[in-house]
Formats: C-alpha cells, structure tokens, sequence
C-alpha cells in the first residue's frame, strides 16, 4: 500500500493560501486583536447590538459560569426567554468574563470561520486558491456581513452557509471508489452538513436558517440532478433517491439540534405582536430599493447611512451588497462564460431565488410567499435574503478569477498568471478594506460599557422597584424616522 507523503508542494502552496486568506480577514478590524474594543454602528440607538444581543450574550455568559442554563432571564420585564444559543456565542462569552473581549472573540471566530467556509466552497466548486482567497475575503467583508456586524445572531447564522453548502455538495456527490462503503460515505458526510445546519439554527434568528434552507435545497437538486440515472449506470434511481431522503433527514436532524433555539423564539414570539404572524404592510415595509442594487458595483452610489448622505425610502443597512468592483465583474464573467456548467447554474439560481425575495413588495413573487409558503409571515425584512446573493457572487467570482488564471496562463506562463491573479486579489482586498470598516467604527470597550452615573444612581435605588423608560417607544419611532436609511 502507498503512503502519502507527509508534506507536498501542493500542501505547501494550501497552507500558504490558508495563511495569506487569515492574515487579509483580520485588517479591516485590527482593533478586534486588542480584545477590548466595540464597534458602535451608526444607526438608530446605535444599533440592536447594545440595545438586546449584547447584553443577551452577556447574561448568558454570566449564568453559565455560575453554573445555571441560561433558558431564562427573570430581570427584563417579568421575565422572558433566552433566545440563541449558537456554540461559538456561549463558548466564548461563557469562558470571557469581560463583554468587550468575548465580543471581540466572537467577532473574530465568525469572520474568520466565514473567510474559510468561502475558500471551501470555492475550492469544492474547482477555484483555484487565489480564486478561493478571493472568495473567502469578499464574503467575510462582504456588504451584508458589514452591514450585519450589529446583529450577532445573523453573521453567527449566516456566517457558516458556504461551509454548510461545501459539506453537503461532498455529501451528495457520487462516492470515490477508494473510500469504501459508499453508504457510510454519504452518511458521515451528511451528518457533518447537519452539525453545521444544527449550529446555524442554535443562534436563533429563523429568517437567515429559513432562506439558508431554501439555498441547500437548490444546491442539492442541482447536485443530484448530475448523477447518471440510466438502468445501467454505476449509480441508478436508487441511490439517487436515498441521498435525497438522506438530505431530508439531514435538514430535520440539524433543525432538531437548534430546537433549544427556536422554541424559545417561538415562544417569546407568541407573546409578541408578531404572534399569528405580522401585517402585509409590516412584513414589506422598507422594501428594497431597486436602486440600491448599483451598491453590488460602487459602495456608496445612492450615500451613505453612516455620513448621513443616504436618500433611498429602504435602510441602507439592509440594502448593502458591495463585495468589490473587481468581484462583481469576474462573478458576471464566470456567469456569461460558464452558463452551461452545472456550478454556475447552480449558484445563479439560488442568487436569482433569493433576489426575489430580495425585492419584496417591487414584484407579486414575495407577496405569493408570504401568503403561501409556512412561516413565512413571521418574517419581516425581505432584504435578509440577500446573502444568498453575496455568497453566489463571491463563489462566481472565483471561478472566474480560475478561468482568467488559465487563460493567462496558456498564452504565458504560470508564474506570470499566479502573479496576474495575486494582484487582483490585492485588489479586492484593499477595496473592501477602504470601504467597509467605515460601517462599524471601534472604540474602547472599558470605556465605552463603563456604566454613566445616571446608571449607577438608578441601581443604588433598584430596591424601589423595577425601572420604566416613560416615552421610550416614542422616542424610538422618531429617531428611526429622522434616521434617512
């Protein structure tokens, strides 16, 4: 038997791109390092970051390491549920004492893991690693993941798709012929897809694992729907059919381990206005722009939210796409050249999906969800689809990244394409690193959680009773109607 080599230039050449990829997904936010800074979006109230899932996160952390499960939050009003639960979140604000540090690690595990999941995808789709770097970058830094950086239970949900869509595309592809029972193949590998699934759901915002599931449901009939299905194939029907079923299982079983995660939220949301699902005109207010999709080529065509300069009717927020001028073009590139490949299809029907959804109230296709599809009228926010748009993109783009690279290469030599295809790369990344951070300024987080003296009088009088912010939701409604996107 033939063992393999220990080391190898191709190995080499992995780890150098793997290198290169961690080292680029930490510059726009160099402040994360120093594990005692916050960022302070520039949106209303500065963002639900403080006003709820900070402060969640914070309280979980704090019952875990006085040894309770944080199922239940008895000092907000009379009590209420916990709502997420993802293993990153509770590992590390359950092992950091101070807010802004296991803040700081959160943030730095989910874009980190975000940037590798994209060079995987990539990388399973048949990129090359520049192409894989690419896209492991532009989707880390991409406009949603900037513009969500506030929600911590989106990016921790998100965050993980091309990971997830990596894994299930190795599930349902045929077995190699050196590996074995190709049964146990498909299952192991199905299992791992539902462990990722699982951890998406554990964070507790349903829309983002809702529009992920959609996105794994194309992506596997556009897997299986390559097999050879003829009686005398080496993979008839039969197979077929299993790894369909199996792919079901897979979804149910990863759904099943985020139920501590979402009957919480069911819960809390039978108490709410959100109980037997929202209104028409809730569910599609702010709809989409359909200017806002010049943000895909230049960052701030239509202003800025952040300078205030925003004019758009939608939140600029949640119409953010840029992931790079060079990004978008070699993603319409890929598309126009390989239109017949089965990867392209793939992807430009699930970015084509959910850039309906994206639309919401501009055409008749989301209203036919919302009146149709299951719970789908517990959802508001059309715009929370569009990440699926991002991840097709960056993926796209790095197969075109690949097909310039061997193109140039024909016509001259490898080394001068590698060096072609690094200089693009670098491009991309000092793009996003000029446009994003200006989404999410850091400051001290000692200085910046540190209690106003207003605070502590009112937690010296605590024993008076509870505290109620008289006006609270008036003054919420016109900050958010001054706020111009």
């Amino acid at each position: 038997m033939k063992i393999p080599a220990p080391w190898s230039p191709a190995r080499g050449q992995s780890l150098l791109a793997l290198t290169v990829l961690l080292v680029a997904t930490l510059l726009p936010y160099p402040a994360l390092l120093t594990f005692d800074a916050v960022h302070v979006p520039d949106d209303v109230f500065v963002s639900d970051l403080f006003g709820g899932e900070l402060p969640q996160r914070v309280s979980v952390g704090r019952m875990l390491r006085a040894g309770s499960l944080p199922t239940w939050e008895p000092s907000l009003y009379g009590g209420m549920p916990l709502m997420g639960a993802d293993p990153i979140g509770i590992l590390c604000f359950g092992l950091i004492a101070r807010p802004a540090a296991a803040l700081d690690a959160f943030l730095l595990v989910v874009l980190l893991g975000a940037s590798l999941g994209g060079y995987a995808l990539a990388r399973r789709v048949g990129a090359s690693r520049p192409g894989a770097v690419l896209a492991g970058f532009a989707w880390a830094h991409s406009g949603v993941m900037t513009a969500q950086l506030r929600h911590t239970g989106i990016v921790a949900t998100i965050a993980w798709t091309p990971l997830a869509l990596a894994l299930l595309d190795r599930a349902l592809a045929p077995p190699d012929a050196s590996s074995g029972c190709p049964a146990a193949q498909h299952a192991r590998r199905l299992v791992a897809f539902a462990i990722v699934l699982g951890a998406q759901t554990l964070s507790g915002f349903p829309q983002a694992v809702y529009a992920a599931l959609m996105a794994y449901a194309v992506w596997s009939i556009g897997r299986l729907a390559s097999w050879p299905l003829d009686a005398r194939a080496r993979f008839p029907w039969a197979r077929v059919s299993a790894l369909a079923l199996g792919f079901g299982v897979a979804c149910a079983l990863g759904l099943l381990m985020g139920a501590a995660a979402l009957l919480p939220t069911r819960e809390l949301a039978s108490l709410s206005d959100r109980a037997g699902g929202v209104s028409w005109s809730f569910a599609s207010h702010a709809t989409y722009w359909p200017r806002a999709a010049l943000s895909f080529l230049l960052p701030h065509i239509n202003g800025d939210a952040s300078d205030g300069t925003y004019r758009g009717p939608d939140l600029f927020w949640e119409s953010y796409g840029y992931v790079g001028l060079a990004t978008a073009a070699l993603a319409v590139g890929a598309a126009v050249a390989g239109w017949r490949g089965r990867v392209e299809r793939t992807l430009l029907a699930v970015a084509a999906l959910a850039y309906l959804f994206v639309l919401g109230a501009n055409t008749p296709f989301y209203r036919l969800a919302w009146e149709h599809l299951p719970a789908f009228r517990g959802f508001r926010f059309p715009t929370r689809f569009l990440f699926l748009v991002e991840i097709a993109l960056v993926t796209l783009a790095a197969l075109g990244l690949t097909r310039f690279e061997r193109w140039y290469a024909a016509r001259a030599s490898a080394s001068r394409a590698l060096a072609a295809t690094a200089a693009v790369v670098a491009l991309v990344v000092l793009d996003l690193c000029a446009w994003q951070p200006r989404q999410n300024p850091f400051v001290s987080g000692s200085a910046w959680l540190e209690a106003p003296e207003s605070a502590r009088t009112l937690r010296r009088e605590a024993q008076l009773g509870r505290i109620v912010s008289l006006g609270a939701s008036e003054a919420h409604l016109e900050a958010y109607n001054r706020g111009l996107g």
